[in-house]
């Protein structure tokens, strides 16, 4: 049976879905740093350029994870290379690859996984809040520099792993870790199978005086939550309350 990429969507957002100011992510939750690596280590990581840009010179490309960078410059490459001695050393590894359309960055992403096929069970049925769906269904709906998750939650093991109801696992191919125009893009297009998303217990307008310039999008009636993680709140080292979500496309 040919195999089918499997694409999650990863990011934190607060209670009005703002995921984003001036570039950056206005809190810190080491718990959800924590949580994105965990989640994403191992499987290549799609970003848009400003993505990129926000993430800590230090540590770009992400160690681990191959960075695919979407981008309509077309000598973005060039210029990180001349600018960043990380990502000139990383373009000539091939941890760093720049493509101008998403679906390029998905299809280079995933041609390993399509060409071997391997790595994803049959399909099961799987309980979700809404009824029941497809082991295949509910993986076809998907956490870092931009997000990772922490302490209180359970958080799944191993590359790009994502987990499905009661001891279930998916490999995920590829995660598009931001921003909003790819999350919109992949929604939009059918392209994300699982979300992942940390929820702070948090309003930046009104507790942090941070007015947030970039959202998460919008999920349809066909998304359902799946019982993976704690329901209830968990608090950070920074104080802040927290609560890891994975949801699937039904």
């Amino acid at each position: 049976m040919e195999h089918r990429p499997l694409i999650g969507l990863i990011w934190a957002q607060d209670r009005h879905g703002v995921i984003g100011a001036q570039g950056g992510m206005p809190w810190h939750v080491p718990e959800d740093l924590a949580h994105f690596k965990a989640v994403t280590m191992g499987a290549p990581v799609i970003m848009g350029r400003r993505t990129w840009d926000s993430l800590n010179p230090r540590f770009r490309p992400l160690p681990g994870r191959r960075n695919i960078v979407v981008t309509r410059q077309d000598s973005w490459g060039e210029a990180a290379a001349a600018s960043d001695e990380r990502a000139r050393r990383g373009l000539e590894r091939g941890d760093l690859q720049v493509v101008h359309a998403l679906s390029e960055a998905v299809t280079l992403a995933t041609q390993d996984a399509a060409a071997e096929g391997a790595g994803h069970p049959a399909p099961v049925s799987q309980p979700t809040a809404g009824g029941t769906m497809s082991h295949d269904a509910a993986a076809r709906a998907g956490a870092q520099g931009a997000g990772a998750h922490g302490a209180g939650a359970q958080s799944p093991a191993g590359s790009g792993t994502a987990a499905h109801g009661a001891g279930a696992h998916v490999e995920i191919d590829a995660w598009i870790i931001g921003g909003a125009q790819l999350f919109a893009e992949a929604l939009n297009s059918g392209l994300a199978d699982v979300v992942e998303r940390t929820m702070l217990d948090v309003d930046v307008a009104g507790d942090e005086g941070v007015v947030g310039d970039t959202f998460a999008p919008e999920l349809g009636a066909d998304w359902r939550a799946v019982a993976a993680y704690e329901a209830d709140w968990a608090t950070s080292r920074s104080g802040m309350r927290y609560r890891f979500e994975r949801l699937v496309r039904v």
